[in-house]
């Protein structure tokens, strides 16, 4: 049986619409694997056998990490997957506002770790129809990428407008330039993308220095 024209394309636009998915879950899963090497030379039955209970008991505990990281991998995989299917529920949201509250609960995970948060979002507001809830997750997503590859003593800067519904936000680091993320942060970049994306907006990375754009429109 062959098929027709239109099958074909269509077909095909499926397959490039999932390849940016496998691409985002390969990465999810490459860094996964890390943290079950991890357990599984931990936690051999052989080398347990030969600890004493006190040795034991730290390995268990030196296991948490891992075992922590590994659930935060999965969690993002499942979230990542329905990001991409689940269609945005829409409403009437202070894009602005929402951004300004989503930088304040963040900016204390910042002061802890001897990082400076500086907020140059506009203190207007700007009513749009949009999913609030995948904004404020891709916000505070891309707000925690951008503090994961920032050092003690680095500012890290947000602005946000809304001219003409058009809605862009920038999150910066301009003393750090990197060459690309790591697994892990390209998973999280790829849930926060996936958040923007299905609401037809857009989310660019720059490395040099480290700059992340997200643009929306009504």
């Amino acid at each position: 049986m062959s098929l027709g024209k239109s099958e074909t394309s269509g077909i095909s636009a499926a397959g490039i619409a999932l390849n940016p998915l496998f691409r985002s879950l390969m990465s999810g899963l490459h860094a996964a694997a890390q943290p079950l090497t991890v357990l599984r030379v931990r936690l051999d039955e052989d080398r347990l056998s030969s600890l004493d209970p006190e040795d034991v008991l730290r390995t268990a505990m030196e296991a948490i990490p891992p075992v922590d990281r590994l659930c935060s991998l999965v969690s993002g995989m499942q979230q990542l997957v329905t990001a991409e299917y689940l269609e945005p529920h829409r409403t009437e949201v202070d894009v602005l506002a929402l951004t300004r509250s989503t930088v304040e609960g963040v900016d204390l995970l910042f002061v802890e770790k001897g990082m400076d948060l500086v907020s140059e979002v506009s203190t207007l507001s700007a009513m749009m129809l949009v999913d609030g809830k995948r904004l404020e997750e891709a916000l505070a997503t891309t707000l925690l990428l951008v503090q994961g590859i920032s050092y003690p003593g680095d500012r890290i800067r947000v602005w946000a407008q809304c001219v003409d519904n058009l809605f862009r936000c920038t999150i910066g680091n301009e003393n750090r330039t990197i060459e690309k993320l790591s697994s892990d942060h390209q998973l999280s970049f790829a849930i926060a993308e996936c958040d923007v994306r299905t609401q037809g907006g857009t989310l660019n990375l720059s490395f040099s220095p480290v700059n992340i754009e997200l643009s929306l429109s009504a």
